[in-house]
């Protein structure tokens, strides 16, 4: 549906399920609190002016499936320094940008992005033990995380490392068996 937030002006933050396809024109026109959006990963076409005015956007995950951003859909999103896509440069170049996107392609464009996996604290690409001991000796001082790495630990999301994290992942392992 065209225009469903628009000038939601408290709207922080917007999640969307992998089965989103098509985000209507307009649909996030004018939030200027949103700061950060992760596109789903089956999007094809960023619409006209889904994301214009949103001038608290800093960066944007646009997964490799997107072929095509129409006009002004980040027209005004004078923050926009990084955007995050999970394609190579190659498929990059060419996707169809319309007009007036200047904050976008003018930002940095980081290529074959992988998100990063909760709880894979040691990012070897799988959850396990090893990574409840990472943040257990993260906590007591006697390892040092990268930013990444203190990202996928953290798992209820509340800024800080504890023990609930290193428990959180070892509830996350015993739901894999």
């Amino acid at each position: 549906m065209g225009g469903a937030f628009s000038y939601s002006v408290y709207l922080t933050t917007v999640t969307f399920p992998d089965s989103v396809t098509d985000i209507g024109n307009f649909a996030f026109f004018n939030c200027h609190e949103l700061t950060n959006i992760a596109l789903p990963k089956n999007l094809t076409t960023i619409n006209v002016s889904v994301f214009e005015f949103c001038f608290g956007l800093t960066s944007v995950i646009i997964p490799n499936s997107v072929t095509s951003i129409q006009k002004y859909a980040f027209s005004e999103c004078i923050n926009l320094t990084d955007v995050y896509y999970t394609g190579s440069e190659e498929e990059w170049n060419s996707i169809s940008i319309g007009e007036c996107n200047d904050y976008l392609v003018n930002a940095n464009i980081h290529f074959n992005y992988v998100a990063p996996k909760a709880g894979d604290v040691n990012l070897d690409g799988e959850v396990s033990i090893i990574d409840v001991i990472s943040v257990l000796k993260y906590i007591i001082g006697s390892i040092d995380l990268t930013d990444e790495q203190l990202v996928n630990a953290d798992l209820n999301n509340d800024g800080e490392f504890s023990v609930i994290d290193a428990i959180l992942i070892q509830k996350m392992i015993l739901e894999m068996i």
